[in-house]
């Protein structure tokens, strides 16, 4: 990890990188996530400063790039384009009028283009001749590089963006012959800055850090990893850093808390308001740029809400330099006030816990009214506290708050419509999930295939969890027998959706997601283990193939993985693999179980963590891996009258709920104590 006692000023070389992903252009489907570069460009092996341009406007640029940066690396798409003059949408070359907005486009000249942003996610045109005029007013001119990946920027010769900005007095330029996948301007990225900050001239880090592509696949046009990167200029002789540096990156982030990582799949619609999976994530973003104190996503569940809240979360992060704060009512048993004000322990430590609620909340408050921040709850539908509900509208501006939700809330706010996928949508969702098992699959579709996947999405009526397990089914079935199944299965209610996919399931892997689902929270392989082949299972109740049964239902979409980041006994930061369900896939399974099956796994889940409690008693990582699972446990200890259990459980958990400052819960469960004790005749531990 990079030290974080590193500062800017102790950079070999500064590095302004822009990741812009216009929500209403036509993406290249290779092209990665901006999170992607972000990820990759973390583990550079130097001493370089990395600032990402948040948001990747121009306005922001013009301000930004006067901070004096010796490289400018650009990620996104350029084209050979027509401005439009009203909106700066780039349109081919060969258009009478704008596609966005209409405008004529009579008497523009087609120019080389980068896509920027604008702050609501769309596009705005920056040309590669004021790119270039930009790094020429800088004092001392400082900037010896100019990246451009993940687009034809070197296709063109003199024409290209490359080559216009060469012209323009850009010292050294490296541009792409093709569209290149991440994995490339990753590998070529790590090592080229690497060989910069060891003092090679340009050229020389160039040269080296191709044969870090040597090993890389072809493109899809059949070319060389190593053919597709060129480096142009007058100044490739130039050196970045006078002599060998050693270090670790510095690289800026933005304070981001608990918000999960999904791939988003969608289109930008043109409409008024915009449609299409992006047209929703636009008018979220427009939403709370306008200042709204609170957005509503409403949806039946699976249909994509936390999808499209988590990725408005990271979209727009950059406005809250507070943070963005990330609550799950799935995740957290009965999340309420208190619940939801611990999320803040990254800011105020773990003290806070031991807070009364009135006194975290005007502390929160306080923060919220100091600090611009966005507080997200997903599967708000849940939550029953009142008291919640009044902070939440009660947030003092500039922050907000966006929530989820399958009921329509009687709130005030701007309230969302997440409604079925378009079909395109819903087809390319089923194509991007049917790779995960069958690399390459779909590239050869036949006009019969178009029609059998758009009548699966059309069936499924959109539905991106039922399209995802459907197009799970490739690696055993053909997409008519696909197609066949879908269409054999009821539909009118959304969990009747599944049953075209869970009847293909063994009865083993069916075991498997019920006992699953008896679990409140995701789980680690270990505790999976421990639900299946526990000492006491015998017969049926043990599942002695429980490996292979959880990978085949990853693979069938029923269970989700979910990367965590731990420690090992020695302190070093580690990634788990954790299994979650989706909070509708948890409800299916208890119904397809039937509630005498849940209520013996429920025990068995609570028996389970009650002995994973006392046997990590000491190790309060551990326990806190575990913390909603086990205080699941309690629950319904308490409820169903296991009163030594109750005993137990605490007596396990009291010194972890106290030193980490879960204060109020440790109240919770010492009154239940208290009844158990009763209701066992321990006077002692009633005393």
């Amino acid at each position: 990890m990079p030290d974080p006692s590193l500062s800017m000023e102790d950079a070999a070389f500064r590095v302004l990188v822009i990741v812009s992903r216009p929500l209403d252009l036509n993406e290249l489907p290779i092209i990665a996530d901006q999170w992607a570069l972000h990820s990759g460009l973390s583990t550079v092996k130097t001493p370089a400063h990395l600032a990402f341009l948040r948001p990747p406007t121009i306005e922001h640029l013009r301000t930004e790039i006067l901070g004096g940066y010796d490289i400018v690396h650009f990620d996104g798409h350029g084209s050979f384009a027509l401005s439009c003059p009203n909106c700066a949408y780039l349109n081919d070359p060969d258009s009478r009028k704008c596609g966005r907005c209409s405008a004529s486009l009579e008497g523009e000249e087609p120019r080389g283009y980068l896509a920027f942003e604008q702050d609501d996610g769309t596009q705005d045109a920056l040309a590669a001749e004021d790119l270039a005029r930009m790094i020429n007013a800088m004092p001392g001119k400082p900037t010896k590089l100019v990246i451009l990946s993940a687009c034809e920027s070197a296709k063109g010769g003199d024409a290209s963006l490359s080559g216009v900005l060469r012209q323009g007095g850009v010292p050294a330029v490296l541009g792409m012959k093709e569209t290149v996948l991440v994995n490339v301007t990753v590998a070529l990225s790590r090592a080229f800055y690497a060989f910069l900050g060891a003092g090679l001239e340009i050229g020389e880090a160039f040269d080296q850090a191709l044969l870090s592509l040597a090993k890389l696949p072809k493109s899809e046009l059949g070319t060389e990893a190593d053919e597709i990167p060129v480096l142009e200029g007058d100044g490739t002789g130039a050196r970045i850093v006078d002599h060998p540096m050693r270090g670790e990156v510095i690289v800026e982030k933005e304070r981001i808390f608990g918000v999960p990582e999904y791939e988003f799949v969608g289109e930008f619609i043109r409409y008024d308001p915009p449609r299409g999976r992006k047209g929703l994530l636009a008018r979220t973003v427009r939403a709370l740029l306008d200042g709204e104190k609170l957005v509503v996503l409403t949806g039946q569940g699976g249909i994509g809400k936390s999808v499209l809240g988590a990725e408005a979360a990271q979209r727009i992060a950059w406005r809250y330099p507070g943070g963005v704060f990330w609550r799950s009512a799935a995740d957290v048993e009965n999340l309420g006030l208190n619940e939801l004000l611990d999320g803040f322990v990254n800011v105020f430590g773990y003290e806070f816990r031991t807070l009364p609620v009135d006194a975290k909340r005007d502390m929160v408050l306080g923060y919220l009214r100091e600090n611009r921040s966005l507080i997200v709850i997903d599967n708000a539908e849940t939550i029953k506290d009142p008291a919640l509900w009044r902070f939440l509208e009660g947030i003092p501006k500039p922050s907000a708050a966006l929530v989820t939700s399958r009921e329509a809330l009687q709130r005030e706010g701007t309230h969302i419509d997440i409604d079925q996928m378009e079909p395109f949508e819903a087809t390319r969702l089923f194509i991007v999930e049917a790779r995960r098992r069958n690399p390459g699959w779909g590239e050869r579709l036949t006009s019969s295939d178009l029609a059998a996947l758009e009548e699966i999405s059309g069936h499924l009526e959109g539905h991106p969890l039922a399209i995802k397990l459907a197009a799970a089914m490739v690696g055993s079935d053909s997409l008519a027998t696909i197609r066949e199944r879908v269409l054999a299965a009821p539909h009118k209610q959304v969990s009747r959706r599944f049953d075209f996919s869970y009847n293909t399931l063994t009865g083993s892997e069916k075991e498997l997601l019920q006992r699953l689902a008896a679990f409140a929270s995701s789980a680690t392989e270990k505790v999976i283990e421990l639900a299946c082949v526990h000492p006491e299972f015998s017969g049926d109740d043990a599942l002695p193939q429980w490996r292979d049964d959880l990978s085949e239902l990853v693979r069938k979409s029923f269970v989700d993985t979910v990367p965590m980041t731990a420690f090992d006994d020695l302190g070093n930061e580690i990634t788990l693999q954790r299994y979650r369900l989706h909070p509708l896939m948890r409800q299916y399974a208890s119904g397809k179980a039937g509630e005498e099956a849940m209520k013996i796994h429920r025990r068995r889940a609570a028996n389970l963590f009650l002995a994973y409690a006392v046997q990590f008693e000491d190790i309060y990582n551990a326990l806190q891996a575990e913390h909603e699972n086990l205080l699941a446990g309690m629950d319904w200890a308490y409820a169903a009258e296991e009163w030594e259990m109750v005993r137990s459980f605490v007596s396990a958990t009291e010194f972890y709920l106290s030193t980490r400052g879960y204060w109020n819960e440790d109240k919770i469960r010492l009154e239940q104590v208290t009844k158990a004790c009763k209701e066992l005749g321990d006077k002692s531990g009633v005393a």
